[in-house]
């Protein structure tokens, strides 16, 4: 069964107090604000249950073993998909560049989105979202293409989709 630690911090002066555990290790509370909210922190047998004042948002209050996440969220929050910007050049099979060339970006759900190259052949897709494959495939009038597969990580501005000889 868990043990249940209640506390109330009423006063902003308690920022700098320092308390005892049951078994006497040191606990420092760094600071503290007046405010309403709630939530559980818990941790091996050990569980605080959040009040009226509670250590500033953000803050993380430890001793020994022990460690209580201050304020009204938990710091460890879980990871937002990030947009970035993708870009390359459509290129013969030669390395010129090729002009009027339909990108078409589809992703895992079969969504599409096009782009034209402009005269030197470069391409750019906005709002790409990491940590996804995209297929990526060309079409022009004169050139066939191979549609390629990426894992899209991080921004990349080089990707070349080269016509096939």
């Amino acid at each position: 069964m868990k043990k249940q630690i209640a506390a109330i911090l009423i006063l902003a002066a308690f920022s700098a107090a320092a308390a005892h555990s049951q078994s006497n290790g040191e606990y420092q509370i760094e600071s503290s604000v007046i405010a309403g909210g709630g939530g559980t922190s818990s941790g091996n047998e050990y569980q605080l249950t959040g009040t009226i004042g509670q250590t500033a948002a953000g803050t993380i209050s430890s001793g020994g073993t022990y460690r209580v996440f201050g304020g009204f969220w938990h710091p460890e929050f879980a990871p937002t998909a990030a947009h970035i910007s993708l870009s390359g050049k459509v290129l013969t099979n030669n390395g010129r560049p090729i002009a009027q060339a339909w990108v078409t970006l589809t992703d895992a759900n079969g969504a599409t989105r096009r782009v034209i190259s402009n005269g030197f052949g470069y391409f750019r897709f906005d709002s790409v979202e990491v940590g996804q494959v995209y297929l990526f495939s060309a079409t022009h009038r004169q050139h066939l293409f191979v549609t390629r597969a990426v894992l899209v990580n991080d921004e990349m501005t080089g990707l070349e989709l080269t016509a096939l000889p």
